[in-house]
């Protein structure tokens, strides 16, 4: 009896990854299942690069901003010391998202032999990715809280719903790392129990 799949409320890009991951555990080993789990791990690792150079475009974006800000000199205080903390937190962050990505891209270049080891390594790294994005959403809640609140004393258009929007997206940015984190927890494990049964 086949077990039925959760993938109704996930992304078409992961239904099939997940499928593939979950089917495993009913089916033999077959070199064509191994191919095309490692070319849905490599698709990941190619979205993931992507992540990290958006982030790291971002970073010299603040960076950029907080510069010409100084020079100018026509920038409210609190936007400029929120562009500072800003760009170190996100200096931070991305060095660690290097630093978690890093050895789950050096298993993708290894071959279909080891696709299944990529995809564990690939898991692993998607959780510590996850719980980095949540302890980003619990920092950023004094420091955006703080600046609208800074904001106030210039303009006039800062109420209550500045914080409602601020702490609604941090919000967002939780529960949608939690669901992210709850699906890569399902897909390790399933993995996991194919590694340890073949």
């Amino acid at each position: 009896m086949t077990q039925q799949s959760p993938l109704n409320e996930q992304s078409p890009l992961d239904d099939s990854w997940l499928a593939i991951s979950q089917d495993w555990q009913e089916q033999p080993y077959e070199k064509a299942n191994l191919d095309t789990l490692l070319r849905k791990t490599r698709r990941r690792t190619w979205w993931a690069k992507v992540s990290l150079v958006a982030n790291i475009l971002a970073t010299a974006g603040m960076l950029l901003a907080l510069l010409v800000g100084l020079y100018r000199g026509d920038r409210e205080m609190p936007h400029l010391v929120a562009l500072a903390v800003l760009f170190v937190a996100s200096v931070v962050y991305v060095y660690i998202e290097v630093k978690i990505r890093r050895t789950a891209w050096q298993l993708n270049d290894a071959g279909p032999d080891h696709a299944l080891k990529a995809a564990i390594s690939g898991g692993e790294s998607s959780l510590q990715y996850a719980r980095l994005m949540k302890w980003s959403s619990y920092f950023l809640v004094i420091p955006l809280n703080w600046y609208g609140y800074a904001m106030m004393e210039y303009r006039e258009n800062i109420t209550w719903k500045t914080f409602v929007f601020i702490n609604g997206m941090l919000l967002v940015m939780y529960v949608g790392t939690h669901i992210y984190q709850k699906k890569r927890e399902r897909e390790l494990s399933s993995l996991r129990q194919f590694s340890e049964n073949n």
